[in-house]
């Protein structure tokens, strides 16, 4: 079952991912933010969330999605990975 989870997760990322490549942010932000609700501690996500503020010019929120991966990540025990 955490198999099907992880797919699920990775499907809605990369769904996520090409709207970011069509230009389409704020729906790669509203399916990301989907995909959060149920696995809060996706670290592509998460570094999604920063990426897709980031380019949006928003940088106080860009900056807040990638303290919680910083912080989410070491507090389940993964390390932060630079991407």
């Amino acid at each position: 079952m955490l198999w099907h989870g992880v797919l699920a997760a990775d499907k809605h990322n990369e769904r996520a991912e090409s709207f970011y490549r069509e230009g389409r942010l704020d729906d790669a932000i509203n399916l990301t933010k989907m995909l959060l609700v149920c696995y809060p501690y996706q670290r592509n996500a998460l570094v999604n969330m920063g990426l897709y503020y980031f380019k949006k010019g928003d940088w106080d929120t860009a900056e807040k999605w990638c303290r919680k991966l910083l912080t989410s990540t070491s507090e389940n025990g993964y390390r932060a990975q630079a991407y």
